[in-house]
C-alpha cells in the first residue's frame, strides 16, 4: 500500500489543480492520489462530495 493511499484513507486528500472546473456555478475536482470527487465548499475549503453506494441502498459515502 502507497503512503499517499494511507493518507487519503485517513482523510487528508490532496486536490489536482489541473482537474478542477466549474460546474452549475461551483468549482469541482479530483483528489490527485485515489481520484474521489471533491467540491469547493467555501473559498479554498475543498471535501468530498456525497456519492451514492453503487445502488446497494441509501447509503452515502464521503
Amino acid at each position: 500500500m502507497k503512503i499517499a493511499a494511507l493518507g487519503c484513507a485517513l482523510g487528508r486528500h490532496s486536490l489536482d489543480r489541473n482537474t478542477v472546473r466549474r460546474v452549475h456555478g461551483a468549482h469541482v475536482g479530483r483528489c490527485g492520489r485515489c481520484g474521489s470527487a471533491m467540491e469547493e465548499t467555501m473559498p479554498n475549503v475543498w471535501g468530498l462530495q456525497p456519492v451514492r453506494d453503487a445502488g446497494l441502498g441509501r447509503r452515502y459515502h464521503f
